[in-house]
C-alpha cells in the first residue's frame, strides 16, 4: 500500500470508529427516552414498522456492492468511459428499484389491517409506512454515489456525513418528542436526517468524480448484466443475513413470550454493536483488495490479506473477549438486574460473532476478486440451518437455545469451509492463513484470562469502573499482541499508519 492509501485507510478507519461509537452512545441514551416518550404500545408499533422496513434492503439485490466493486476496478485502470458507463447504468437500475419500492410501500400501507388490530394504530401505521417507505425508495439512486466515495477511499467524508446525521437526528428527536411525542414525528425526524445525508453524499461524490459525465447513451445492457451477475450473490448474502439475524425474535415470540424477546434483544443488540464496530474498523480494506486485484498485484494482495487477517483476529478476539468479560455487569448497569438473564445468550452470541468477525477479511477478498458465489451460498445455508436449529433448541433451552443455534450454525457451515475455499482461490497455503489468524486468536484469548479471573471475584460496580479497566488494560493488551503476532515489515507498516497521528498530537502539545 502506498503512503497516501495508508493515510486514507487510517483516517477513514478512525473516523468510522468515532462515528460508530457516537451512534452507539447516543442510541444507548436515547432508547429509554424514546420508550418513555412514546409509551410501550406505540414503541412496540414503532419496532414493528422499522422491522418491516428493514427488509427493503432486499430490493438492492446486491447492486450497491457490485457498483462499488466495478467503480474501484475502473478507477484502478483510470478508465473514465467505464466509470461513466457503470454510474449511468447503476443509477438507471436504482431508479427502477426506487419505483418498485414506492409501489411496495403503498401496498404495505394499505394492508395495515393485516399487521395491526385497532383502528387508531392502523392509521398511524399507514401514515408512518408511507413517510418512511417513500424516503427509503428515494434513497436507492444515491447508493451509486455512495459507491464513488467508497471506491475513492473517502471514508472520512462518509463518516462526517454520518456524524452530522446522527447529531441532527438526536437533537431533533429530543426536541420533537419533548413537545409532541408521536410515532409520526419520530418518523419525520429520521426521514429529514436521511434526506440531508443523501444531499451531502451527492455533493461530495460529484466533487470526487471529475470524470463524471452522465449521459443516457452510457446506460449499457452488457454492464447491466455484469452488475446483476456480481450483485446477485450479495443479494443472497443479504437474505442469508436476514434469515440468521432477524428470524430469531419471531421464533422466540412464537414459542416463548415478548419478555423473552426483550431479554434476547438486549444480548443481540450488544452483539450487533460489536459486528458494526468490527465492520467499521476493517471494512476500509475492501477497495484496497479490489484495486490490488485489478492491477494484477497478486503477491501484494496476499501479503495485505494475511496482514489484515492478523489484525482482524486480534481486534475481534480482544473486543469480543471484553464484551464477554464485562457483559453481565454491563447489562445490569444498563437495563437493570431484572434483565441479567441476557448475559448467557450474550456470551453464546459473542462466541459465534467473534468467530464470524475473524473471518471478515475472507469475505472481503472473495468479493474483491469476484469469487464469492460459494460464500454466499454457504451463508444462505447457514441462515436456513439457524432457523431450523432455533425452532428445535428454543423448546429445550429457551432463549439460550436460540443463541446457541445462531453460533452453532455458523461454525458448522462456514467456519471450516470458507478458509479452505478462499485459500484455494488465492493459491495460498492453508497453513499460512491459519498461522496469520489462528495464532493471534489463541494468544488473544490467553492474554485476557487473568483479567477474567480477577473481575469474576471483583466485578465492576459502575460504568466508570468498566471504562477505566477498558482504557487502562486493553491498549496494553493490544500493543503486546501486535508485537508478538506481527513481523518486522508489518510493524513498520503499523508505525507508518500511526506516525501521522503521533506527529499531529506532538505538534498540538507543542503549540
Amino acid at each position: 500500500m502506498t503512503q497516501e492509501t495508508s493515510k486514507k485507510l487510517l483516517s477513514g478507519a478512525a473516523l468510522r470508529l468515532i462515528t460508530l461509537l457516537f451512534g452507539i452512545v447516543t442510541s444507548f441514551f436515547m432508547m429509554p427516552f424514546i420508550i418513555n416518550s412514546l409509551g410501550s404500545h406505540d414503541y412496540g408499533l414503532w419496532i414493528i414498522i422499522t422491522s418491516i422496513l428493514s427488509f427493503y434492503g432486499v430490493l438492492d439485490i446486491g447492486l450497491s456492492s457490485a457498483t462499488q466493486r466495478f467503480i474501484s476496478h475502473a478507477l484502478a485502470r483510470e478508465d473514465e468511459q467505464e466509470l461513466n458507463k457503470t454510474m449511468a447504468t447503476a443509477i438507471f437500475l436504482f431508479s427502477l428499484i426506487a419505483l418498485f419500492a414506492f409501489i411496495i410501500t403503498l401496498v404495505i400501507a394499505f394492508s395495515a389491517p393485516l399487521f395491526i388490530d385497532d383502528a387508531l394504530s392502523e392509521e398511524l401505521f399507514k401514515n408512518t409506512i408511507l413517510i418512511m417507505g417513500t424516503a427509503l425508495a428515494c434513497a436507492f439512486p444515491f447508493s451509486a454515489y455512495q459507491g464513488i466515495l467508497t471506491a475513492n477511499l473517502r471514508f472520512d467524508l462518509q463518516s462526517y456525513i454520518q456524524l452530522f446525521k446522527n447529531l441532527y437526528r438526536v437533537t431533533a428527536i429530543f426536541i420533537a418528542l419533548s413537545f409532541s411525542p408521536t410515532v409520526t414525528n419520530l418518523a419525520l425526524v429520521i426521514v429529514s436526517a436521511d434526506l440531508l445525508g443523501y444531499l451531502f453524499t451527492l455533493i461530495y461524490a460529484k466533487k470526487n468524480a471529475g470524470w463524471l459525465q452522465l449521459q443516457k447513451s452510457d446506460i449499457d445492457k452488457a454492464k447491466t448484466k455484469e452488475l446483476f451477475n456480481f450483485g446477485i450473490f450479495s443479494f443472497v448474502g443479504f437474505v442469508a443475513n436476514k434469515l440468521k439475524n432477524n428470524t430469531d425474535r419471531f421464533v422466540i415470540a412464537g414459542f416463548l413470550s415478548l419478555t423473552h424477546v426483550a431479554i434476547y434483544q438486549i444480548a443481540a443488540q450488544l452483539a450487533e454493536y460489536f459486528r458494526q464496530l468490527l465492520s467499521s474498523l476493517l471494512g476500509v480494506f475492501f477497495p484496497t483488495f479490489t484495486q490490488l486485484h485489478s492491477k494484477g498485484e497478486h503477491q501484494k494482495l496476499i501479503e495485505t490479506f494475511l496482514f489484515v487477517s492478523k489484525l482482524s483476529a486480534i481486534i475481534s478476539t480482544l473486543i469480543g473477549g471484553a464484551i464477554i468479560i464485562f457483559g453481565q455487569q454491563f447489562v445490569i448497569l444498563w437495563v437493570g438486574p431484572e434483565f441479567a438473564a441476557a448475559h448467557i445468550p450474550l456470551v453464546i452470541l459473542m462466541v459465534g460473532q467473534t468467530l464470524a468477525s475473524i473471518q471478515y477479511p475472507l469475505f472481503q477478498v472473495l468479493f474483491s476478486i469476484a469469487k464469492h458465489k460459494i460464500y454466499t451460498g454457504l451463508s444462505l445455508l447457514d441462515g436456513v440451518l439457524n432457523l431450523i436449529l432455533s425452532i428445535i433448541f428454543v423448546q429445550y433451552w429457551e432463549v439460550a437455545g436460540v443463541a446457541f443455534a445462531t453460533a452453532l450454525s455458523f461454525v458448522v457451515i462456514r467456519f471450516f469451509t470458507v478458509p479452505l475455499y478462499t485459500c484455494k482461490q488465492l493459491n495460498l497455503k492453508v497453513s499460512k492463513y491459519l498461522k496469520a489468524s489462528l495464532y493471534p486468536t489463541v494468544l488473544t484469548c490467553f492474554i485476557q484470562i487473568p483479567l477474567f479471573i480477577y473481575l469474576n471475584d471483583h466485578p465492576p460496580t459502575s460504568f466508570i469502573e468498566i471504562i477505566i479497566y477498558g482504557f487502562s488494560v486493553y491498549p496494553v493488551f493490544l500493543l503486546i499482541l501486535l508485537f508478538l503476532s506481527t513481523n518486522t515489515n508489518e510493524r513498520k507498516q503499523i508505525m507508518g499508519f500511526c506516525s501521522p497521528i503521533i506527529r499531529r498530537l506532538t505538534k498540538k502539545r507543542a503549540v
